[in-house]
C-alpha cells in the first residue's frame, strides 16, 4: 500500500475511529489473551528486584490450555537458575515452575508451549481485561496473512516494568490495534513501525513509556506476545512475536502453522508449501 497516495481526510476519519469506542476496543482485545511471565531473586527488605520478563499467549486448543512464548525467554530463566537456585518464576500474580510444563521447545524457531491445564486465570491476574482468557480460535492454523494486511498485537515490555518496593513489581502494557504488515516470509512476518500513524502518545504508556535515551521505540520484553488480525466476522491468531529490531522498529512474528492443535511444535511447516 502506497501511502503517499492516501486521502488526508480519509486517514483524519480513520483516526477519529480509532480514537473512538471501536478503536479502543480493537486495542484492548490482544491483552485479554496475554499474561506476563518472568523471573526474578527472591524478595529481600533493602534489596531491589532483580528482574527479568516476557510475554506468555493463552490459547484454547481442543479444549486444552495453552501457553505459548519464546524458547530464548526460558532459556533465560534455566542459565539463570544455575546461578540463583531459588529464583522465583512467575506467571502474572501466580508462581509457576515452567519447566514441568513444557510440552515441547525449539530453539531454531525461537518456541516453547506451556501446559497450563489446571491454571486458574483468576490467580494470574487480577485486571478484567488482561490475561484473563484462554482464545478459542475458530481455525488454526491462521489463513494466509499478506503484506498490507493490518495486525494487532499486545504485550509487556520492559520499560514498562516499575518496581514498587523490595517485593512488587508493576508491569504495564503496550497494545496496537492496526499495525501493518511489511513482509511476509516462509517462517516469519514482518511488520513496520510508523510512528506517525500511531493515534495517541498514551500508547506509550502513560507513567511510563516505551522510548529509550536516543528517542528509539524500545519494546523489548514483548516476546511471546500475541498476534491477532481482525477478519470480516471473527478473529485468528497470526502468531506470537519473537523479535523486535530496535534499530528499525521492526516487529517479527512466527506463525501460528508451527504450533500443532496437541501444543506440539511443528517443524516441517517450513516446507509444507515448497
Amino acid at each position: 500500500m502506497n501511502y503517499e497516495n492516501l486521502d488526508p481526510k480519509k486517514i483524519e476519519v480513520a483516526k477519529r475511529l480509532a480514537r473512538g469506542p471501536l478503536g479502543q476496543e480493537v486495542t484492548k482485545f490482544p491483552l485479554r489473551f496475554a499474561a506476563v511471565l518472568f523471573f526474578a531473586n527472591g524478595p529481600r527488605r533493602g534489596v531491589e528486584l532483580d528482574a527479568n520478563n516476557g510475554t506468555l499467549s493463552l490459547l484454547d486448543l481442543e479444549h486444552r490450555h495453552i501457553g505459548v512464548t519464546c524458547f530464548h525467554v526460558l532459556e533465560a530463566y534455566r542459565q539463570k537458575r544455575e546461578q540463583v537456585p531459588t529464583l522465583d518464576f512467575y506467571l502474572g500474580l501466580l508462581a509457576l515452575d515452567p519447566l514441568s510444563r513444557v510440552i515441547d521447545q525449539d530453539s531454531a524457531l525461537d518456541l516453547v508451549t506451556l501446559d497450563l491445564s489446571g491454571v486458574d486465570l483468576k490467580q494470574v491476574s487480577d485486571h478484567s481485561q488482561i490475561g484473563s482468557t484462554f482464545f478459542c480460535p475458530p481455525v488454526w492454523p491462521c489463513a494466509e496473512v499478506k503484506k498490507g494486511d493490518f495486525v494487532a498485537f499486545g504485550g509487556f515490555p520492559r520499560l514498562f516494568r516499575v518496581p514498587l518496593n523490595f517485593r512488587d513489581i508493576e508491569f504495564g502494557s503496550f497494545r496496537i490495534g492496526a499495525c501493518r504488515v511489511a513482509s511476509v516470509h516462509e517462517d516469519h512476518i514482518v511488520c513496520q513501525f510508523e510512528r506517525e500513524y500511531l493515534v495517541s502518545p498514551d500508547n506509550l504508556g502513560s507513567s511510563h513509556h516505551a522510548l529509550s535515551a536516543e528517542g528509539q521505540l524500545d519494546l523489548g520484553g514483548l516476546s511471546g506476545g500475541p498476534v491477532f488480525i481482525l477478519r470480516q466476522l471473527h478473529w485468528e491468531f497470526v502468531g506470537i512475536i519473537y523479535e523486535y529490531s530496535l534499530e528499525y522498529e521492526l516487529l517479527h512474528i512466527r506463525p501460528s502453522k508451527f504450533i500443532s492443535v496437541d501444543g506440539r511444535i511443528n517443524r516441517d511447516s517450513i516446507f509444507s508449501t515448497q
